[in-house]
């Protein structure tokens, strides 16, 4: 694990003291850029918030903005927006290995199950879609949240995590919030302990993890 974690960093310091600074030239120091990236990996598949963030790595705003502009460009990572009455954006790693190193691995199951349902599902989309596809997530006011969706010219397609092998009353009502939010569109609830696809109803079904991963 010790030579992994090494590799990884150095991996990240050759993206960020090389790359980045090609395409960004910051003066930001290379060990507040790290900091800057637990941050986000810590955060990852939530609202950003800049303010939170500069007090506790001193970046201001403007110059997280241009440092996630630089992040996504050297495929580090990627913003995603989020619609339902919420303006931020929200970031997801693109490298399964340097989000958990960033992150200690300090996550929930809920967390990880997000994480992990990205970074394969996007890249089996892009792949068997091609390029005229749209990533975001819903998050409403009222809490209502799907924490990754794809829109394409034929709809939109919701993936809620859930823990058990059917969605509880919660997860039913988000789901029924995006579902009536967005015409054309299907729900997954994706459970880690259900070994085969079982419908919920016309709209929404339950599949299991590997499904997706």
């Amino acid at each position: 694990p010790s030579l992994r974690k090494a590799k990884i960093k150095d991996q990240l310091a050759t993206i960020i003291d090389r790359d980045l600074r090609l395409i960004y030239e910051t003066k930001v120091p290379f060990i507040q850029i790290i900091d800057y990236l637990r941050l986000l990996a810590i955060n990852e598949g939530q609202p950003l918030n800049y303010s939170k963030f500069q007090r506790s790595c001193g970046l201001r705003e403007e110059v997280q903005k241009n440092l996630l502009y630089a992040l996504e460009a050297v495929f580090v990572l990627r913003q995603i927006p989020i619609e339902g009455r919420r303006s931020q954006p929200l970031i997801y790693f693109e490298d399964q290995a340097e989000m958990a190193y960033l992150s200690d691995s300090s996550f929930s199951q809920s967390q990880k199950m997000e994480g992990l349902i990205y970074r394969n599902v996007r890249a089996q989309f892009s792949y068997s879609l091609g390029q005229n596809i749209r990533y975001f997530q819903y998050l409403t006011r009222g809490k209502a949240r799907i924490p990754f969706a794809v829109q394409s010219q034929d709809g939109s397609f919701g993936m809620l995590p859930i823990e058990g092998e059917q969605p509880n009353k919660s997860e039913k009502a988000m789901a029924a919030s995006f579902l009536k939010t967005y015409a054309d569109s299907m729900i997954a609830f994706i459970s880690p302990t259900i070994k085969a696809t079982a419908v919920v109803d016309n709209r929404s079904f339950v599949g299991p993890l590997e499904l997706f991963v």
